[in-house]
């Protein structure tokens, strides 16, 4: 298996720029293993993810083939399917990887890319009138209508409205405080 003759190669010390015949998602994989054993299991769930959409796209790309146009094509196609900020994280990933890369000789750069900014926007999910239509229906077919109230005129998390006490909401200034 390749990721055997990945550890072979470092262990041996044998691992550098003329090994042109390395994969990526050879390179990422044993990279990655060796990281994994500092990570909470929250964060191996994420990386693992990150990797997925890595392993996809570079399946058959060997490392010293990766330049500036592969990597930037590679960030757009994730950007037809994950958010900017999703996509950073993917990419962020591959960049710490050929970091990594460069660091043990196996490439001589890391290519550089263009990234979006993570722009925060607000996106109307649906219209007043939709809304009130949804709320409606939940009332009437629904023991959760209090709850979809709150959480859709609010914004607040599911959490938030389950620990509410009466004493955190003040009918007479229309006001609820959220406590942690």
């Amino acid at each position: 298996m390749a990721s055997n003759k990945l550890a072979y190669l470092y262990s041996n010390n044998e691992l550098n720029i003329s090994n042109k015949k390395l994969k990526y998602i050879d390179y990422l994989e044993n990279w990655y293993n060796t990281k994994k054993i500092k990570l909470s299991l929250n964060a191996k769930l994420s990386y693992e993810n990150r990797i997925n959409h890595i392993k996809l796209y570079f399946k058959n790309i060997y490392i010293t083939k990766i330049d500036a146009r592969t990597l930037q094509n590679f960030y757009n196609s994730l950007l037809d399917k994950l958010s900017i900020a999703s996509a950073n994280k993917v990419i962020n990933v591959v960049e710490l990887s050929l970091k990594s890369a460069r660091e043990n000789g196996i490439i001589n750069r890391v290519p550089v890319i263009e990234k979006s900014k993570n722009i925060k926007t607000t996106k109307a999910i649906c219209s007043k009138e939709q809304l009130d239509t949804i709320l409606e229906y939940i009332k009437v077919n629904s023991k959760y209508y209090l709850a979809s109230l709150i959480a859709s005129t609010t914004g607040m998390r599911l959490a938030e409205i389950c620990g509410l006490k009466w004493e955190c909401i003040d009918l007479t200034n229309k006001v609820i405080t959220v406590k942690s």
